[in-house]
């Protein structure tokens, strides 16, 4: 398991470099606007969601209604987080958005292919990965494997960088902060 998800970061690398050295990624993925039907909807399902759940597992209603709440503060924050990375000065790379097994195809131990690019947007170079490690790792995995991860990543963005002769867009602590936030 740990070898496949070396091989994830080698495809995010790809990826990202690919982000770094051009520029026509920047206008592709989605564009949320707020109000809309379709946004007004989500939010629906959401609170529909939420309440099913309270009424099936009541241990839960504290915190999913403490959720619910600081999520309505806020009912664009989802648009928010999108716009922030379409700003110019924003260190930013083109991200899948829905990176998890079920999106991974695999041939034997090799990605055959990474599929449903719905989601794609400009955003954190942490989020794809963040989200395999919490999708697809248990607790203890993916405390363990984090930093580690992290640091291949940025030691091989900065290898490919080089061979194009190019300095790399972030410093390590760069990273870090993008992980947190």
């Amino acid at each position: 398991m740990e070898g496949l998800l070396y091989k994830i970061v080698d495809q995010l690398v790809a990826l990202h470099v690919f982000s770094f050295t051009h520029d026509k990624w920047m206008d592709l993925g989605i564009d949320m606007k707020e109000n809309t039907p379709a946004y007004e909807e989500y939010l629906a399902f959401l609170d529909s969601l939420r309440k099913q759940l309270m009424r099936d597992y009541p241990e839960l209603k504290p915190g999913l209604q403490a959720l619910h709440d600081n999520f309505m503060k806020e009912r664009t924050w989802n648009v928010a987080h999108l716009r922030h990375y379409k700003s110019a000065d924003v260190l930013r790379t083109f991200v899948h958005g829905d990176l998890w097994a079920a999106n991974i195809i695999w041939r034997a131990d090799d990605i055959a292919a990474i599929v449903d690019w719905t989601l794609c947007h400009p955003g954190s170079l942490t989020e794809d990965l963040l989200r395999v490690l919490v999708t697809c790792c248990s607790a203890e995995r993916r405390r363990r494997l984090t930093h580690p991860l992290m640091k291949y990543y940025f030691n091989q963005v900065k290898a490919k960088m080089e061979e194009r002769l190019l300095p790399i867009p972030f410093t390590f602590e760069e990273l870090k902060v993008h992980m947190c936030s």
